[in-house]
């Protein structure tokens, strides 16, 4: 388990090597003319490599992912609101133990759990959670509420 989150994080790491490159280099290369541009790119010839490192990355998120699914530790799933989609703010679904809970902590919409507007909830298979225009399905693998 160590060892898939060791990776994990190095891999990750790794992947973002090129884009940092990239962004910090930015500034320099900005005002440069044409020729002068494509002569700095040359620099990054190979880089396209990393994606090895990237897949590396994807497979030891994947892998640790699955080796963490089955613990007991509380899992937390938080969904940041993009202003354009979801209403801005943040709700979160926590699961402790074997129960799930529903969190609204800042949408400007509200949150709703099968019709009824909620700061937090308790969440059981079937649930409907409405968060500005948008209607989810809450599905454990458990029975639905009766």
């Amino acid at each position: 388990m160590k060892v898939v989150q060791f990776l994990a994080l190095v891999l990750t790491a790794l992947a973002l090597v090129p884009a940092g490159a990239h962004l910090f280099a930015l500034p320099n290369k900005i005002n440069l003319v044409a020729e002068q541009y494509f002569n700095v790119q040359n620099i990054y010839r190979g880089w396209s490599l990393f994606g090895i490192v990237l897949a590396g990355a994807l497979v030891a998120n994947l892998a640790l992912a699955v080796l963490l699914r089955g613990r007991g530790r509380p899992f937390v799933l938080a969904l940041i609101a993009d202003f354009t989609a979801l209403p801005a703010g943040l709700w979160m679904i926590r699961r402790k133990d074997a129960a799930f809970h529903l969190e609204d902590v800042g949408s400007l919409n509200g949150t709703f759990v099968n019709r009824h507007r909620v700061e937090s909830a308790p969440l059981s298979s079937g649930d409907e959670i409405q968060i500005g225009k948008f209607k989810l399905v809450f599905f454990t693998g458990g029975p639905p509420r009766a």
